[in-house]
């Protein structure tokens, strides 16, 4: 297990949902989990996630005020 994480391991990391772990990455790509562990440290996997979530929630609520908005707009 000597070979090199690909750069879009987080992207694969992001893929698998819910139930993400670094352990799923190192067998995925072949390589130990303290090396995952060790690049998601340095690229901040865990904040990235966080953020991405958030900006998605965001995102989700202003396309609903917005439907909402339309729809009572419709109705006046």
């Amino acid at each position: 297990m000597n070979r090199k994480i690909p750069q879009d391991a987080f992207g694969y990391y992001w893929s698998l949902g819910p139930e993400r772990s670094y352990q799923a990455v190192a067998d995925h790509f072949d390589v130990s989990k303290r090396a995952v562990t060790k690049v998601a440290g340095r690229e901040n996997w865990s904040q990235r996630i966080v953020e991405i979530e958030k900006k998605a929630h965001e995102r989700t609520d202003e396309k609903l005020a917005e439907s909402l908005d339309q729809m009572n707009e419709r109705h006046i």
